[in-house]
């Protein structure tokens, strides 16, 4: 998961160029890996913030509750792990 993390944040340069990665990203927001989920928030954000693509900035925007939940990481008292939401600001 750690590998996909670094993929996103070094890709993120390209990402901004090409409309294809939006769903990919959109995708990866339902990762099971925080960090994975927060690279690819933060990717989608600043693609909103720069496309002149008004389909994907809508598509981003609808994803913005999903986007600031805030990330809640829980170990269970049956040594299971669970983790949702992603927290990061996606200020208007």
């Amino acid at each position: 998961m750690i590998y996909e993390t670094v993929r996103i944040t070094k890709l993120t340069g390209s990402i901004l160029k090409d409309p294809r990665a939006v769903e990919p990203l959109i995708k990866a927001l339902g990762d099971s890996e925080w960090s994975v989920r927060e690279a690819a928030a933060e990717a989608l954000i600043t693609i909103y913030k720069t496309s002149t693509i008004k389909s994907d900035r809508n598509k981003i925007l609808s994803l913005r509750k999903k986007i600031i939940t805030p990330h809640n990481d829980q170990n269970n008292s049956d040594c299971s792990h669970s983790d949702s939401g992603i927290g990061v600001e996606f200020p208007l």
